[in-house]
């Protein structure tokens, strides 16, 4: 009788890992380095994230689509809301720069499928005290109704995001795996917050539109292109692959910390710490890719269904209403067997066939 169990994690890797870097304070010279860097030398397969524009009087300099449009060369999956409006002076947000936006990521051929939110910009989604982009209506004290002027999570929608950040960072290494318990602090024990709960995926809903939100790695004070090197270091990386599971690594790699001294904008310990992710991902130890395809990969995977020696690959209904073979482009899935029976594979019904089939003593990995 075949068994199979689908792996968390595609072999031969132990983790994945990716960068979720927001464009604040980027000038068009860090940009250049940080390309350079990361994409020509490190040769990282990453997406970064844009403002489609830039209305912040305090960082004039700042990139953003609309006044640098090289910016769109490099892979984007992800938009940092709809552009910053955070200390834009008399200049106020409306769905009128949503739209303008959108036309612009249109333009240049931009298809995002991640949202991130932005300080304390007034369309926030989930991030911040006031959150109004997911809120049509808002009543006063008196029980007025007004039109939030604000909103945009259809327009969001439309656009084809899926994926929202859920404005919140955790410093557990490792999510979508179980907890142990010796890794939740006595301090949480003691109040009695022992929650093991530990998704990379949840579903969110607004104004009956579904999403999915999901939560970033890293620390508030370390979200700078020199703090990166204290959350990527040797313990980070010997931990992840050790507990398993997937880090989105929250920084800013544009934005420079105040006692930096190096002339150049990426610091030599950053670097180094580049370096050994890019010498793991090498090695297949730890799976580096934009997030979108990890949050897809995720999605998909959850979805599979097996009977006996048949692998269902099913629309989650958020992320998927349906699925083609394309959707499947580029993903590999392993699991663990107990026979070398052939195994079939469907969408839906329709049964597919993988580019190349894998086998390692008692994992096969398929790629489409």
């Amino acid at each position: 009788m075949q068994i199979l169990k689908i792996c968390q994690i595609p072999f031969p890797y132990k983790a994945i890992l990716s960068i979720s870097n927001d464009p604040d304070n980027t000038t068009i010279e860090n940009w250049h380095e940080l390309n350079n860097f990361i994409f020509n030398e490190l040769n990282l397969n990453w997406a970064n994230a844009v403002f489609p524009t830039n209305k912040n009087l305090n960082l004039p300099e700042q990139v953003s689509l609309q006044q640098y449009p090289e910016i769109a060369n490099q892979p984007t999956d992800s938009i940092h809301t709809w552009g910053d409006f955070v200390h834009s002076g008399e200049y106020g947000f409306t769905r009128k720069d949503a739209n303008q936006a959108v036309e612009l990521l249109n333009k240049f051929n931009i298809h995002p499928k991640i949202w991130v939110d932005h300080s304390r910009f007034l369309g926030n989604l989930l991030h911040g005290k006031v959150r109004l982009g997911g809120k049509e209506f808002h009543s006063d004290a008196s029980g007025l109704k007004y039109k939030n002027l604000e909103y945009t999570a259809d327009l969001i929608h439309n656009l084809g995001i899926r994926y929202l950040w859920d404005g919140e960072i955790t410093e557990t290494i490792g999510q979508d795996r179980k907890i142990k318990l010796k890794e939740i602090s006595i301090k949480k024990i003691l109040k009695g917050e022992i929650n093991q709960e530990n998704n990379i995926l949840t579903p969110v809903e607004f104004e009956g539109i579904k999403f999915y939100k999901f939560k970033r790695y890293g620390q508030w004070r370390n979200a700078d292109i020199q703090g990166l090197s204290n959350v990527i270091n040797p313990n980070f990386c010997n931990k992840l692959l050790h507990n398993g599971g997937i880090s989105l690594v929250y920084t800013h790699l544009g934005k420079r910390n105040p006692q930096q001294t190096n002339k150049n904008h990426i610091p030599e310990e950053t670097k180094k710490a580049l370096l050994q992710v890019s010498s793991l991902v090498q090695e297949k130890q730890i799976l580096f890719a934009p997030i979108s395809k990890i949050l897809d990969y995720v999605v998909l995977r959850d979805n599979i269904k097996i009977e006996m020696d048949c692998v269902y690959f099913k629309a989650d209904g958020i992320r998927f209403k349906n699925l083609s073979p394309t959707d499947l482009d580029g993903h590999s899935f392993s699991f663990t067997v107990n026979n070398n029976n052939n195994i079939h594979f469907y969408i839906e019904k329709n049964q597919i066939q993988p580019k190349y089939i894998d086998k390692n003593k008692n994992i096969i990995t398929i790629n489409f």
